[in-house]
């Protein structure tokens, strides 16, 4: 799950299920959504008999004043990463 912030609040997307993406006045709320938004997701795939993808691979790097980025790298296949907080 990616956080960005916005000149209104807060979004989140989860680039492993394209189309799955969240908005709010709060970074909170806007995790809440987007954490029922996979399981809907997820259920909806099941129903369907489509496979729910795999964790891709994601490194952290430090670039600046101890903060640590997400660096998506040798993505082996679509995925939901659930701890996105950077």
């Amino acid at each position: 799950m990616i956080f960005e912030r916005t000149a209104n609040g807060w979004s989140a997307y989860v680039p492993d299920l394209p189309g799955l993406g969240v908005a709010g006045e709060s970074k909170e709320g806007v995790r809440k959504l987007a954490s029922e938004a996979i399981v809907l997701h997820i259920d909806a795939l099941r129903e369907d008999g489509l496979a729910v993808p795999l964790p891709s691979a994601v490194e952290f790097v430090e670039v600046a004043q101890g903060r640590l980025f997400p660096y998506a790298h040798s993505i082996p296949s679509p995925s939901i990463r659930l701890d996105g907080d950077l």
